[in-house]
């Protein structure tokens, strides 16, 4: 992480940093590295040439949950319209 710029204060001088979430390790696995910037003490990642905050790792892992909670949702409900629309048409046609 020696050849690259802090994002965050613009500092060259990293030390590494232990991964502290599930999410850290599974971009450790394909990956990615850890960091901390000596001068503004932020945590950074590296991930090929990509470098960035690891706060901002984090915030697109949360948002990225909050999409696919949305989604499953969605389809619950559509599940249950559908449901009800053939509940409801089976029994107007056993009343008839």
């Amino acid at each position: 992480m020696n050849s690259t710029l802090c994002p965050r204060c613009g500092a060259a001088r990293f030390h590494r940093s232990r991964c502290r979430s599930r999410l850290e390790r599974l971009v450790r696995a394909i990956g990615g590295r850890f960091g901390r910037c000596h001068e503004c003490n932020a945590r950074v990642f590296k991930l090929g040439r990509y470098m960035t905050n690891a706060a901002s790792l984090d915030r697109c892992a949360r948002r990225a949950w909050m999409a696919v909670i949305l989604v499953i949702a969605t389809l619950l409900v559509l599940a249950m319209i559908m449901w009800y629309g053939q509940f409801s048409a089976a029994l107007s046609s056993e009343a008839l």
